[in-house]
Formats: structure tokens, sequence, C-alpha cells
């Protein structure tokens, strides 16, 4: 073969390459690689100018799915092929912190402090002292600004994912700690029908019991706090039963709080107890605070109880006053 002809063979070579690698990343199957992710639903909180901000260039002119879901993707740092996204996703925070956990090992070790404490409060929810209570560790609680932290509750670990994801998408880098926690509240019936079974009390009422989390959640500006705000009642609060554009199990009534006055927070105060290495947070108004804390300290002499102030989202501090949405 001439000299020239080798050059000839090896620049076509080269282009057919080229081209092949281009078709590879067109044909990239985004929305399915979002969906193996369990992050499908982020799709739906990015409009046309966040996606346009976010899509690779290669792809303006790819399908709105795909578009989407693969700014989607870029918006986490996750680019190229589903081999190499998935090798990303493997290594990233978001996935690394949330990982799928059992039953915590607490909760059989000390399985019979455990259900002595949850029977004292159960009692707690019979009197009206409280409507629902959580218990943990008193020493997995983190160290955190108070200044710059959320404290936000759910029982799903997808939705952990996909909110902390829509943080991360939206430019935010905060500090998160995962808690488990044993919790229990009564059931409404205004809910319908229940997908779990329900523990019955001695008065007829029924509760729900549960393991969920905490997500300890410490941006790095105070000013953050209000921009989580936002992103969780446009995109984590359902108002209607069928509402699209939320991400996956969102509630009717979100749960989070913070440890400073904030411009959207209503006060509530929190009757912290400790008992045996454990610990729950009881919730009521400011004013009905003090003869609450009373009720508690003469329930068990064991059991160390003080105030502590919170400001909570305005749909939870709702549920308190008891709205169910």
């Amino acid at each position: 073969m001439h000299i020239k002809d080798s050059v000839w063979f090896f620049l076509s070579a080269m282009t057919v390459a080229v081209v092949l690698s281009g078709c590879a990343v067109e044909k990239a199957n985004y929305p399915a690689i979002l969906e193996e992710l369990e992050l499908s639903e982020l799709a739906v909180t990015f409009d046309e100018e966040k996606t346009a901000r976010f899509i690779p260039k290669h792809l303006l002119d790819s399908s709105l799915d795909q578009g989407k879901a693969a700014a989607v993707l870029a918006s986490l740092d996750l680019k190229g092929s589903r081999k190499e996204i998935l090798k990303q996703w493997n290594n990233h925070p978001i996935n690394r912190l949330l990982e799928e956990s059992n039953e915590p090992d607490w909760l059989t070790e000390d399985a019979s402090v455990i259900d002595d404490f949850a029977e004292k409060l159960k009692q707690s929810i019979e009197q009206r002292i409280s409507t629902g209570y959580n218990i943990m560790p008193d020493d997995h609680w983190p160290q955190f600004d108070p200044t710059k932290t959320i404290i936000y509750g759910h029982n799903d670990l997808k939705h952990a994912r996909q909110l902390y994801a829509l943080c991360y998408s939206e430019g935010l880098r905060p500090k998160v700690t995962f808690l488990q926690k044993s919790s229990a509240f009564l059931y409404n019936d205004d809910w319908g029908e229940p997908s779990m079974p329900l523990v019955k009390l001695n008065n007829g009422e029924r509760l729900v019991v549960a393991i969920e989390y905490d997500l300890c959640i410490e941006f790095e500006a105070a000013s953050h706090i209000d921009q989580f705000y936002d992103l969780v009642t446009r995109y984590a609060k359902k108002d209607t039963p069928d509402e699209a554009g939320l991400i996956h199990d969102a509630w009717w009534q979100p749960f989070y709080r913070t440890f400073q006055p904030s411009s959207f927070g209503k006060q509530l105060t929190v009757q912290l107890v400790r008992y045996e290495g454990y610990r729950t947070n009881l919730m009521s108004l400011p004013k009905d605070a003090e003869e609450k804390i009373s009720k508690l300290r003469a329930m068990h002499a064991d059991w160390t109880v003080e105030a502590v102030d919170i400001w909570v989202n305005p749909a939870f501090y709702r549920f308190q006053l008891g709205d169910y949405e």
C-alpha cells in the first residue's frame, strides 16, 4: 500500500471512529439511566431554563425526555456512557450517604430499654401530651451549626436521594448526616385506608409505627435555608392527590425544623426526653410546653426532660393544629 493510500485509510478510519463514538453518545438512553438510579422524578422539576443550563451541547436537538434526563445527570456531575455514569454514581456523595440500610442494630440490641421507653410514650399520646414520638440513640446526634442547619424527617430513602439531588442540582452542597429513628404517630382517618399494619392504643386510636430517618442538613450559608424551603414547597409537598411535578413520595405535610427563627418558620417547643442513652422529641405549642413537661417528668422518675425551641415549616405546624393537609 502506498503512503498516500495509508494516510487516506488512517484518516478514514479515524472519521468513522469519531462518527461511531458520537452515535454511541447520542444513542445513550438517558431516561433509562435516570430510572436505574431511581432519580426519574427529578426530570419533571427541570423547566426549560434549567434544562438549557445543563444539557450537553451535542443533545440540543434530542427529544424532550432525552434532553431533560441528560440535563439532570449533568447537574449531578454524571456524564459519559451508561457504564461511566454508573461508576461515577457509585462514588457520588448522594449515593454513598444514603445506601439502603436495614433495621438499625441498636433497635434489637437494646430492645428491652426501647420497648419500655416506647410503652411510656404511648401513654403520653393517650393522655394528649403528644401526638407522636421518635426514638434514637442520644450519641448519634451530630454536632452542627444551628444557624445553618435544617433537620428533615421522612421514611423513604428514594425520596431522600431525590431531595438531596434536587439541592445538588441547584448548586447547594450541604453536609448531610443520616440518622435512623423508630417513629410513631397517630393515624388520621381522613388519610384513607392505611398501607401498613397499625398499632391499636387502649383508647381505640390507631398508631403508625415505623423506621424513619432524620437528615441533618448543614448548609454553607444561612441564606440557603430559605432556598431549601422554596424547593420543598415547589417540588416535595403534595397539595392535591394527583399533583404532577413532584419528587418521589412527597408528603402532604413535609416535616423539617430549624433551631433559629426563619422567614417561614412557625415556633413550636420540643420536650426533649432522655432515657438510658436514648432520646425522643415530643412537640407542642409553646404555650402548652410547661404543663406537658411537668406531666412527662411525673410519668417516669428516670427521664430527664428539657424544653428546646424550634421553628417548623408551615404545613407541619398546621398538622400540629389538627389540619391533615
